[in-house]
């Protein structure tokens, strides 16, 4: 990859140059720095085991950073309880507790998305 490795010229991308592990610090994580991000509202839904929601926690101070707020709520997609899923997701369905973490995330979303479009239109004065 030349410098700035394709995501952009910002400051992140002129920096990280070089190659090895040291280029890898280039990720698409590099990109979370532009403004797009800023006062945006955030879910999360992860699959998998105990790790999912680990993930998502760990996720929380990054998006901090760059000025996305998170809701508390989590969809959490079992690999034991709902193997379908995995193995044939076109017969899967969702159990009545994740519809019900589903609907009360897109709500916290929903209104924090709201709360900060006026930040966003106060920023763009």
């Amino acid at each position: 990859m030349e410098e700035g490795g394709g995501f952009g010229d910002g400051p992140v991308g002129r920096r990280c140059v070089g190659s090895g592990d040291e280029r890898r610090l280039r990720s698409p994580s590099a990109r979370w720095h532009y403004r797009e991000w800023n006062e945006k509202a955030a879910g999360f839904v992860g699959h998998g085991g105990l790790g999912t929601a680990r993930a998502g926690e760990q996720l929380r101070p990054v998006l901090a950073e760059v000025k996305v707020a998170t809701v508390r709520t989590q969809v959490l997609l079992s690999k034991y309880s709902g193997r379908a899923l995995f193995t044939d997701p076109e017969a899967w369905s969702p159990s009545a507790e994740q519809e019900a973490a589903l609907a009360a995330m897109l709500r916290e979303v929903v209104a924090w998305s709201r709360a900060l479009r006026t930040v966003r239109v106060g920023a763009a004065v």
